[in-house]
């Protein structure tokens, strides 16, 4: 069992993309090496804190309402899509980038966890505006 789950968190920090785990309340339970790379934070300043600290401001204090929604409704408004959102670095400079989000498990007496994958676009951005200055 732990060969596997040792392997299974290599495979994860091979991703190319960011990952994050977190619960129905926003807190991160687990990231990638990517994650640590593109965002600037270290695993620890990650683990335990909301996940609202990749957003924007204006994006970020909304957040916790639409987790409680969708807890609430199950309705599914970004679940299991991808769209093009900005995300902050720890710099606080911001970027474009792919979001796609997982609901994972949701099994009664345990926390809701959620997947949420995201692509930086920045090098892309800026080569595009390269190619039409």
């Amino acid at each position: 069992i732990l060969a596997k789950q040792n392997l299974t968190s290599k495979i994860i920090d091979a991703s190319y993309d960011a990952l994050f785990v977190i619960n129905q309340r926003g807190i991160i339970h687990m990231v990638n090496a990517t994650s640590t790379i593109v965002f600037g934070w270290t695993r620890e300043e990650f683990l335990g804190n909301n996940i609202n600290m990749i957003m924007p401001p204006e994006h970020a204090k909304k957040h916790d309402g639409y987790l409680e929604r969708f807890m609430r409704t199950g309705e599914r408004r970004m679940m299991g899509t991808e769209r093009e959102v900005e995300a902050v670095r720890k710099d606080n400079t911001r970027f474009p980038c792919i979001l796609g989000l997982s609901e994972v498990s949701r099994n009664p007496g345990e926390d809701t966890i959620f997947c949420g994958f995201i692509r930086s676009l920045a090098q892309k951005k800026d080569m595009e505006r390269q190619l039409t200055d």
